[in-house]
């Protein structure tokens, strides 16, 4: 698979075999960028042997660019959906219109609601949140993220 914006386009399957990385397939085009919910998207994760039936003809899919290495992935939306950030280390500004979902893959990072790490601080272990309730983090709050040692 590659990262593609818009599958509808090119027809419809049903499942997908993951050979590297994580991915998700998202319903809509654009990567869900109005409907989101666990309804319309799904991760796929490599090591699944043989072909992995998808809940739906995806739209559009992308790969988790922090899967495999240390490394947050910010999304716009609940559930991954919207535009995403890519952070390996810290950063003193995000800026993805909003944050209300993360990935983080590997190491500990402490988010902050203003930049250059001000403001309201928690820090988070490597896993997945799919909602600011599952961050325990204010929605569309995120100005900085700060990695720990």
């Amino acid at each position: 698979m590659e990262n593609d914006r818009d599958l509808k386009a090119t027809g419809t399957f049903l499942s997908a075999h993951v050979d590297k990385g994580q991915w998700i397939a998202y319903r809509q085009a654009d990567y869900n960028p109005q409907s989101w919910g666990s309804d319309n998207m799904q991760l796929l994760t490599q090591g699944v042997s043989g072909a992995v039936n998808l809940k739906f003809g995806p739209g559009s899919t992308r790969r988790v660019q922090s899967f495999g290495s240390e490394g947050v992935t910010v999304y716009e939306h609940n559930d991954y959906c919207g535009r995403e950030q890519h952070i390996s280390s810290s950063a003193t500004e995000v800026d993805v219109g909003g944050a209300s979902s993360i990935i983080i893959s590997g190491g500990r990072y402490t988010l902050y609601t203003k930049p250059h790490f001000g403001g309201q601080s928690l820090t988070l272990e490597p896993g997945l949140y799919p909602t600011p309730q599952a961050m325990g983090f204010p929605n569309d709050t995120l100005g900085s993220i700060q990695k720990r040692q």
